[in-house]
């Protein structure tokens, strides 16, 4: 589904519509939700390193399954998205 995800926003209607945000954000001033910038930060990767953090801290209290299902069940609860949101086994 990732890949069928970057090909939309990546292909030419795509890059049509964000070019058209572009182009409302420059003359109408607003802020629409989806211009090339954001579309290029979205597909950009990126790995950073948390060793200082964990230097720091200590040894994290959650890993990533679960501090992306507590994010999200925060939003949720917070009215910020509208599907609730499912534990994922990472074990499967």
């Amino acid at each position: 589904m990732d890949k069928k995800i970057k090909i939309i926003l990546t292909g030419g209607s795509g890059f049509i519509g964000t070019n058209a945000a572009d182009l409302i954000k420059k003359i109408f001033k607003l802020d629409p939700p989806l211009t090339s910038v954001r579309i290029k930060n979205m597909l950009t990767g990126g790995a950073y390193p948390i060793d200082n953090t964990k230097r720091v801290v200590g040894e994290l209290p959650y890993d990533l399954n679960e501090s992306v299902y507590l994010t999200a069940q925060w939003m949720y609860e917070n009215n910020l998205i509208k599907h609730k949101p499912e534990v994922i086994n990472s074990e499967q």
